[in-house]
């Protein structure tokens, strides 16, 4: 692969905390990973979701042709780094999205090579989250993600929501051996759930 990869993590400037956990969790795994910092719009469930879409979003705009992100939210621990590794044997050259977290409960898709699994739209089941936690965004392919986002007027005010909604519509996988988890003890300034 000629792609640079690049790696960010999205973290509130109040969040001390999750900062601190999230560049332990990079220097133990060896993983050079710059700072991104997080906007926030209100209090309230719906503009924390928005807030958090926003924030992908912005990074998501930026991604040139030629490079790949992997973009980490700072609550997260990593298993393995191996991040390259399974994007290199994705043989889906039109991906737009890895994602390196197991999603929670109910996300349909079905199996294809080499450990991914492709997903499918999935609607229903309100609460159901994407895992979106840490997720490698592929910069030839980024317009599928940025055109479901497209249409203010349609977008559900929950990221979740509006990427499983859409999965018909783009190449998202996740890989089976799941190389990061969802670190739900850890404690924000806010609360983002």
């Amino acid at each position: 692969m000629n792609k640079k990869i690049k790696y960010f993590y999205i973290n509130l400037d109040v969040d001390l905390d999750r900062r601190k956990h999230v560049e332990n969790q990079f220097a133990v795994h060896n993983i050079k990973c710059e700072r991104f910092s997080a906007g926030k719009k209100g209090n309230n469930k719906i503009d924390r979701s928005k807030s958090c879409r926003d924030n992908h979003l912005k990074l998501w705009k930026r991604i040139k042709k030629d490079e790949i992100y992997i973009i980490f939210e700072d609550d997260i621990n990593i298993i393995k780094n191996q991040f390259e590794e399974i994007i290199n044997n994705i043989k889906d050259k039109n991906w737009c999205a890895i994602n390196f977290c197991l999603p929670a409960r109910g996300i349909n898709g079905y199996n294809v090579d080499n450990g991914f699994k492709r997903a499918l739209k999935t609607v229903g089941l309100p609460g159901v989250n994407t895992g979106s936690q840490c997720i490698a965004i592929n910069g030839e392919n980024v317009n599928q993600l940025l055109n479901i986002f497209k249409n203010k007027a349609e977008n559900s005010p929950y990221f979740d929501v509006q990427l499983k909604t859409n999965f018909d519509k783009i190449h998202y996988y996740w890989h089976d051996q799941s190389i990061v988890t969802h670190n739900h003890s850890i404690k924000s300034t806010i609360n983002h759930d």
